[in-house]
């Protein structure tokens, strides 16, 4: 051990120590004065309370033989406590002062030296961010730096009116996260990408909704996406909403409109608007006339405007079958054909009168010209059988009759 100090009361000076258990190179004492006792910091109630002194022969085997070197040093008055051992080379005070949570929106310092003085001073080294603020008389003081960085903050120490000391030392404020990604929600064109970016400027730990820890994250599909920044001073998140469209397509056409039955345009795109030509905003449309209409269609990625045309058309589903035909090449009545309108499907068989199938076809556009394997077939009667869907691809009744070949 090399060195130690100690404080007695006046009126009691080591009477009670053995000197000799104590393995020292020097012993430093001070001798406290009270002034008034009823003060709670009594110990450095007398402005005597200045002088450290030594003991030079710690050493010596009889308390008797101990000799002594006063006032080795001298303060301000009530100073010796408050700067005891400092003035001596191999030794120090504790700090002056513990930070706890040192971030721009709150630093809290807490004082070690409550017992030895009856006022303080700060000064939290930011005259020009802190203004007024920078200064405080609280033992415990809370700070909120403007920014963050490191500064040099000071605290003097007074009793009954007199400075004891100032002590100092340096503080690294830390900042606090703060996260805004630009937006809540945006529209994004197919093919095109936005950039989300979180970056703080200083040390911070980032986690996105993807994984991904960098500071920023490039996005080009549909999604919700958070991002968590961390320090020491906290945690702070934000959310984006991302929506990829497309730019609207053309979806209206001229169209012939069966005189009993509506049409009914829908135009629907990502995010657009929508303007007809009577004046309506809605992404769907039913013509009341037959007529020239136009439609106009936008989106944030592009648009269109488009001219169509309704008409009126008869859409019943209608078979015109003749009874009779003949194939004798004259040119005229050859072939036995169907005339349907409005057809989805259609399919014929011609039988002889005891059953054979001579002819058939999926075809309407085809007709029997009397023949079977290539040979003409006898004059008579021939039975058809007739299965069509109207244009929806509703099965319609099925038509049989009977056919006349004349030659």
């Amino acid at each position: 051990m090399r060195n130690i100090f100690f404080v007695t009361q006046s009126g009691s000076f080591l009477n009670n120590i053995s000197l000799y258990s104590y393995n020292v190179d020097q012993l430093y004492f001070i001798r406290n004065q009270y002034a008034n006792f009823n003060l709670p910091n009594y110990v450095n109630s007398s402005p005597s309370n200045n002088r450290v002194h030594r003991i030079l022969n710690s050493d010596a085997d009889d308390i008797n033989q101990v000799t002594f070197e006063f006032d080795i040093y001298q303060g301000p008055p009530h100073s010796t406590f408050g700067t005891f051992p400092s003035p001596l080379p191999l030794n120090s005070l504790p700090p002056a002062f513990i930070v706890k949570n040192a971030c721009t929106d709150s630093t809290h310092f807490h004082l070690n030296y409550t017992a030895i003085a009856d006022s303080v001073w700060w000064d939290f080294g930011d005259p020009a961010g802190l203004g007024p603020l920078n200064h405080s008389s609280q033992f415990h003081p809370v700070v909120k730096y403007p920014q963050h960085g490191t500064y040099y903050v000071q605290v003097q120490l007074w009793y009954d009116g007199d400075s004891i000391t100032t002590m100092g030392d340096s503080v690294k404020v830390l900042p606090v996260p703060q996260v805004d990604l630009g937006f809540s929600d945006t529209l994004l064109c197919r093919g095109e990408s936005v950039l989300l970016d979180a970056s703080q400027g200083f040390p911070a730990t980032y986690l996105w909704s993807t994984g991904s820890t960098d500071s920023t994250l490039s996005v080009s599909k549909s999604g919700r996406y958070w991002v968590q920044v961390s320090t020491p001073c906290g945690t702070v998140s934000d959310t984006v909403s991302v929506s990829v469209i497309d730019p609207p397509t053309v979806k209206v056409h001229d169209t012939a409109v069966c005189f009993f039955g509506p049409v009914l345009y829908d135009v629907s795109a990502d995010s657009a608007t929508y303007l007809w030509s009577d004046g309506s905003t809605s992404p769907t449309f039913a013509p009341r006339q037959m007529g020239t209409y136009w439609v106009e269609v936008s989106n944030p990625c592009g648009g269109y405007r488009q001219d169509f045309r309704v008409e009126l058309q008869n859409c019943e589903t209608t078979l015109y079958i003749p009874n009779a035909f003949t194939p004798n090449g004259d040119g005229r009545n050859d072939c036995f054909e169907v005339v349907g309108d409005n057809l989805g499907s259609y399919q014929i068989q011609v039988f002889s009168r005891w059953g054979e199938l001579v002819y058939q076809s999926d075809d309407i556009s085809q007709c029997w010209d009397g023949t079977h394997r290539g040979r003409p077939v006898p004059d008579g009667v021939y039975l058809y059988v007739i299965r069509h869907t109207d244009r929806h691809g509703n099965p319609m009744p099925i038509r049989r009759g009977e056919i006349r070949l004349y030659r």
